[in-house]
């Protein structure tokens, strides 16, 4: 065999360790981290455009962040240079509404890098991308209902308005009346 090739071989087969190894710690993403022999090295990748009802504005994805260099932690305070997920939540995407139900209540309940409030984004590890996209899952469940519950109210009190509005001109119309 030549020798290029035995290169190529050995090459490919570190890739192919290396990408067995990431599929292993991001277990939710290792058909696609297999299939396209993805290391957990590249500086940025995008790994789906949503998850399960999660419709994320850029999609979710993975970078490299490196503190002045590469990517930028947007509103954290501190030098990095980590692997992260980024998940950019916005609301009106998702569900048509500027109402967060509770999305910036999610850091406290599963772990996270960093939340950024500001701007609704999420930064967190290999190990905290599942249980966050699970969590993110479950909220905008929640947040379809109450919207939901939040529309309908808004319904009854306008048509409460407008009935009311109608009762008023009857009046007036027979008070107006001859008698």
């Amino acid at each position: 065999m030549r020798e290029e090739y035995k290169l190529q071989l050995k090459q490919l087969k570190e890739k192919m360790e290396k990408a067995e190894a990431f599929a292993a710690r991001c277990p939710i993403f290792a058909d696609k981290i297999l299939e396209k022999i993805i290391t957990g090295e590249e500086s940025q990748m995008r790994f789906a455009e949503c998850y399960k009802s999660v419709r994320t504005y850029d999609g979710l994805n993975r970078y490299h962040f490196i503190s002045g260099v590469s990517g930028t932690i947007s509103n954290y305070k501190g030098t990095y240079n980590v692997y992260l997920w980024q998940i950019y939540i916005n609301t009106l995407c998702e569900y048509n509404s500027l109402k967060e139900y509770g999305l910036n209540e999610i850091p406290t309940i599963t772990p996270v890098f960093f939340y950024d409030y500001l701007n609704h984004t999420f930064y967190c590890t290999d190990a905290q991308i599942e249980g966050l996209l699970e969590v993110l899952d479950k909220w905008k469940t929640e947040a379809l209902a109450q919207l939901k519950i939040d529309n309908r109210d808004k319904d009854i009190k306008e048509a409460e308005e407008r009935l009311k509005e109608a009762n008023e001109r009857l009046s007036r119309l027979k008070e107006e009346l001859p008698k």
